[in-house]
């Protein structure tokens, strides 16, 4: 049988653990934390009024989710079937 990457092939193997040296070596994990509470803070100072923004998420580090609503009160989304954000999230010019 051939082996593949998923499947404990030595090559991907070898790629994964110079990958997590690498993540070790230039402590990339506590970095992604660190900027992700500044992105965090600056996302939030931006958006956190929009009337289409719903909810911003974080678990920690760069992975956020920002939930679009069509209605914020009530927490109603958009139909899936349109674009119905896209018009209304036309920002102001930053100075």
């Amino acid at each position: 049988m051939h082996g593949f990457t998923y499947s404990g092939h030595p090559v991907g193997c070898s790629v994964a653990l110079a990958n997590i040296d690498q993540l070790k070596k230039e402590d990339l994990v506590d970095n992604a934390v660190n900027v992700g509470k500044h992105l965090l803070a600056k996302l939030m100072a931006r958006i956190c009024d929009h009337p289409y923004i719903g909810d911003v998420r974080t678990i920690g580090g760069l992975m956020l989710g920002v939930a679009f609503v069509a209605d914020r009160a009530a927490r109603h989304s958009c139909p899936a079937d349109t674009n119905c954000l896209i018009p209304t999230l036309a920002w102001p010019e930053r100075p």
